[in-house]
């Protein structure tokens, strides 16, 4: 007769290795408004007004004169919540469920965290104006880093800058530069750990982030063109478009002709041309598209964002 034994079944309590990825956007992200939301005694509800700078222009000579001030505001609005969601009943709490920070509580946090990260990134992608590169290719030529400096000390934006790229432009980058005579430093970081670190091309540091957002841009043809003259604000009426259906997806960079770039400080042409986005996708068949724009075509005063 044969023997028949019984063999425990063992579960090792902690799961394998869980999936991370570099979540640098969101660890690079600016939270000084955070605590405004949480005003206590008189909550603010989910949108806070963020006042933005006073842009004044410098008359001359000698004689007073006035100019207007122009508060202007940006709402700050929590759109998004996100959560991971888990229940145990108190039987399964006693019996069952063990270790439950390793096995529940970090996966779900890492999940998170993941979420917020890719969030941000698909958010940034649709809402910046300025581009360089070629759409769909790794970039792999210091000149389009130096390029994207140049565009942000145009429009006088803050000395300390980052730079977050997905893991195929970290490699193109990185393998282009390892023969050039660079701090020996920097040619360390990048052989020991195949990136580029700190204080390079003009950045103060370079950080790779698998969740950076692959934008594609919608489809059109034909020979666009404004459809009248002195526009201004946040719509552009054009036409000219090929046949069929037209769609500019939201976040489509593009430029005008003879449109150029101010410095928000001095009022001087960048000698550029100005870079505006779609903010809203829009369709249409007719061969005539009018779109809403940023920045706003204003092309005098205090407020200037093109000549």
């Amino acid at each position: 007769m044969a023997n028949q034994l019984i063999t425990p079944l063992w579960t090792l309590k902690r799961v394998g290795r869980i999936a991370i990825n570099n979540l640098k956007f969101a660890n690079n992200a600016d939270r000084s408004y955070s605590d405004e939301f949480m005003q206590a005694g008189a909550k603010v509800g989910a949108t806070i007004n963020l006042r933005l700078p006073q842009r004044f222009q410098t008359t001359k000579g000698q004689a007073f004169q006035q100019q207007s001030i122009t508060d202007q505001i940006v709402p700050v609005t929590l759109t998004d919540q996100a959560n991971v969601g888990l229940s145990f009943s108190s039987f399964q709490m006693t019996v069952d469920v063990d270790d439950y920070t390793g096995r529940y509580i970090e996966p779900a946090s890492v999940q998170l965290a993941n979420t917020i990260d890719l969030d941000g990134l698909r958010v940034i992608a649709q809402e910046t104006y300025n581009s360089v590169g070629t759409p769909g290719t790794d970039p792999s030529a210091n000149s389009v880093y130096l390029s994207a400096n140049t565009l942000l000390s145009n429009q006088a934006a803050p000395p300390r800058r980052c730079v977050i790229t997905n893991p195929s432009m970290q490699q193109s980058i990185t393998n282009s530069n390892f023969a050039l005579f660079n701090p020996g430093s920097t040619i360390s970081d990048s052989f020991e750990k195949g990136i580029y670190s700190t204080n390079t091309l003009g950045f103060k540091e370079w950080y790779w982030d698998q969740n950076v957002f692959r934008f594609t841009n919608g489809t059109y043809s034909g020979t666009p063109l404004v459809n009248g003259a002195s526009q201004s604000g946040t719509s552009l009426i054009t036409d000219g478009w090929g046949s069929g259906v037209t769609t500019l997806t939201k976040g489509t960079v593009f430029t005008l002709d003879g449109v150029y770039g101010v410095n928000p400080q001095s009022y001087q042409s960048t000698g550029a041309l100005q870079q505006f986005r779609v903010t809203q996708t829009v369709s249409d068949s007719a061969g005539a598209i009018t779109m809403t724009i940023a920045p706003a075509l204003i092309a005098s005063g205090q407020l200037q964002t093109v000549t």
